[in-house]
């Protein structure tokens, strides 16, 4: 359906809104409205009024869990780009000028809707579904392996990106925990995203950014740990920081979840 929706929109928005790649923004938009629509459907599914299982929790939404949420993923992926550099494993290529700005921007739509549809998709009601009837920790076990499942589709990675990736959705799902909301999650994931599209010019699998202007980050050997051919996100060393931070944000949380309040 997507698929037929996205070949009917291409004449409509040729140039990919607002930029080409193959449609990847309006494929985007494509799912994020449909698990938009399929999240307002749940909603009048559940008639509880309970916005913590669909991911819309009002505590969810402060915009201090916001801004810490983006500022880690800005931090990880800024963080790691530094260490892989100090160690040889990444290198600066100097590139061609241009635009920064309007790249980053750019960048900044492609990697805001793509976040948003793996958030809906992973860490919004079906995570509340989970963890309502088995606990935080099948939630969050779960949606992370759907999340690597859906990172394979379309792409080949390594066993090493693989891992990597099933890690990071163990700690965006601890934040959606957390946080009682997938907004957070969806702030972290998009910090961790822009970064390494727009401030390192990594690149991410899966995205295609276009060309990069000034300079772009390359990513070297040991590719298992840079994560090179995939992005930072896919390295050893990205992999651990996500152990540790899924972790602690794991830490008292019950293993089942509590009996559900009788009427």
């Amino acid at each position: 359906m997507v698929v037929v929706a996205g070949m009917l929109l291409r004449p409509v928005f040729p140039t990919g809104l607002p930029f080409g790649r193959d449609g990847q923004v309006v494929l985007m938009l494509i799912f994020a409205l449909a698990f938009g629509l399929t999240h307002l459907a749940a909603a009048f599914w559940e008639k509880s009024g309970d916005w913590a299982i669909l991911g819309f929790a009002p505590a969810s939404w402060h915009p201090l869990r916001l801004g810490l949420a983006l500022g880690a993923g800005l931090t990880t992926a800024l963080g790691s780009a530094v260490v892989l550099r100090l160690m040889g494993a990444a290198r600066l290529q100097d590139m061609p000028a241009g635009n920064w700005g309007r790249f980053a921007a750019d960048v900044l739509v492609l990697v805001a809707l793509a976040t948003l549809v793996e958030a809906l998709a992973f860490r919004g009601y079906l995570h509340g579904v989970i963890e309502r009837n088995y606990g935080s920790w099948w939630a969050v076990g779960i949606g992370s392996v759907l999340f690597t499942l859906g990172h394979t589709w379309g792409r080949i990675g390594s066993p090493m990106n693989l891992v990597a990736i099933l890690a990071l959705g163990c700690v965006l799902g601890a934040v959606r925990v957390r946080s009682e909301g997938f907004a957070a999650a969806w702030m972290a994931h998009l910090g961790l995203a822009w970064a390494q599209g727009a401030l390192l010019h990594s690149g991410q699998a899966g995205l295609d950014f276009g060309d990069v202007p000034g300079y772009r980050l390359v990513l070297g050997a040991p590719r298992l740990l840079s994560g090179a051919g995939w992005g930072i996100d896919g390295g050893l060393l990205a992999g651990v920081l996500f152990v540790v931070a899924a972790g602690f944000l794991m830490r008292g949380v019950p293993l089942k979840p509590p009996p559900l309040a009788r009427p």
